[in-house]
């Protein structure tokens, strides 16, 4: 007995693992297996093979010994297993015939297209004479995409345009960058806990878990339409907030708590922060219609939950507050080249070096124009080390 396997060649090329379905067919001297599409179709609803890594089916391969998976595999009749490698070449082919996995059986892999046969099956589909496997497998084909005619013809027809697939390459690298921004929001890692939790969960105490949060949502969400969208007074709230960071910043270019800072740093470290507030303030006027605009769905996603409307304002207090945490970032690497070069002179006049190698501290002879070096570079740091500090302290606060 032979096996005969019939596979779209566009399963091979989009290289993803999924299920297979299509036609199982039992003739006498060979069983032939079609392979028409990987979502079920409605003539054909049960799958007949599965196309998986090479790392699952080594897997699958050692695990056969398993009680739990053999009584599944017993269930099987007439089933396909393909695997493919990253570059969507074919490894392994493995066919289960009437119960029994045997691998001595001849096995030959036909790989189709599709388009290539949309002029051999004209004639009527219930006709008898199916001695030719291609005419056969073109009137299954044919069969098999009966169903989908109307509104999704058209579209397929629409997207095939010379305009729209130029439409297509310019958005899709924009759509590429959104969806990779996308998932970086607390919104997406919430969303995935969401659906992970309810899956893992026992059903009562997700139902009342969900029942919960999705009151203090609708709440919420009530509570925006009675008291209007907040998302209007958000300059107001702004502007106290800038006005209140430039007073800091005049604070601190003066002598904070009684504390001897060092002028010119000082005077250096108000006029560049002092710039990157009016560069938020103008962010933020131009943010503004935006942010007024994010409130609408933020109250709507009270349908699903107080906990997805927080998500959202977590990411909607990440891009206000963007400048903000950049005036940390820039402070913290600062103190941190403050303290890494006080540290490594700090060794150096004792007379000892880091080895990067053996990851250890040990002794060294510097000369007389290196130790005087590293003593004048450390009391310049050491000189500068509470304006740097102080600074860290605040926006770190």
């Amino acid at each position: 007995m032979n096996i005969k396997i019939y596979l779209s060649s566009k399963l091979i090329e989009k290289c993803t693992f999924c299920e297979l379905y299509g036609l199982v067919e039992d003739l006498r001297d060979e069983i032939r297996f079609t392979v028409l599409d990987a979502k079920p179709l409605p003539n054909y609803t049960e799958p007949i093979g599965k196309i998986c890594s090479v790392t699952d089916y080594m897997q699958f391969r050692t695990a056969q010994n398993d009680r739990t998976l053999r009584e599944q595999l017993a269930r099987e009749d007439n089933f396909l297993r393909l695997a493919i490698s990253n570059s969507g070449r074919i490894k392994h082919v493995m066919a289960k015939v009437k119960g029994v996995t045997i691998e001595s059986l001849n096995k030959l892999l036909i790989i189709y297209d599709e388009k290539g046969f949309s002029n051999l099956a004209e004639n009527d589909l219930n006709a008898e004479d199916c001695d030719n496997d291609l005419l056969h497998l073109a009137r299954l084909i044919k069969a098999s995409k009966a169903e989908s005619v109307g509104w999704t013809e058209k579209l397929h027809a629409l997207a095939e345009r010379n305009e729209i697939q130029r439409l297509y390459g310019v958005l899709l690298p924009v759509g590429k960058g959104l969806g990779m921004m996308f998932r970086k929001t607390a919104l997406y890692y919430h969303f995935n806990e969401w659906v992970e939790c309810i899956q893992q969960k026992d059903a009562n105490a997700v139902k009342w878990t969900l029942l919960i949060d999705i009151c203090f949502g609708v709440a919420i969400m009530s509570l925006i339409i009675c008291f209007g969208n907040p998302g209007t007074r958000f300059m107001e709230f702004a502007e106290i907030v800038v006005d209140s960071l430039l007073q800091l910043l005049q604070t601190l270019r003066g002598n904070p708590i009684g504390l001897k800072l060092n002028g010119s740093l000082n005077e250096f470290f108000f006029s560049c922060f002092s710039y990157q507030v009016d560069l938020w303030w103008m962010f933020l006027i131009i943010l503004s219609p935006a942010i007024q605009f994010l409130f609408v769905p933020l109250s709507i996603l009270g349908l699903f939950g107080l906990s997805f409307q927080v998500a959202m304002l977590s990411d909607l207090i990440v891009l206000i507050s963007l400048h903000a945490h950049c005036f940390y970032i820039y402070v913290a690497v600062l103190y941190r080249i403050e303290v890494g070069g006080i540290g490594a002179l700090y060794r150096t006049v004792l007379g000892k070096k880091r080895n990067v190698l053996r990851d250890r501290v040990e002794a060294h002879d510097y000369m007389n124009r290196q130790l005087f070096l590293a003593t004048l570079s450390f009391t310049v740091l050491l000189f500068l080390l509470p304006t740097i500090l102080f600074y860290y302290i605040v926006f770190a606060s």
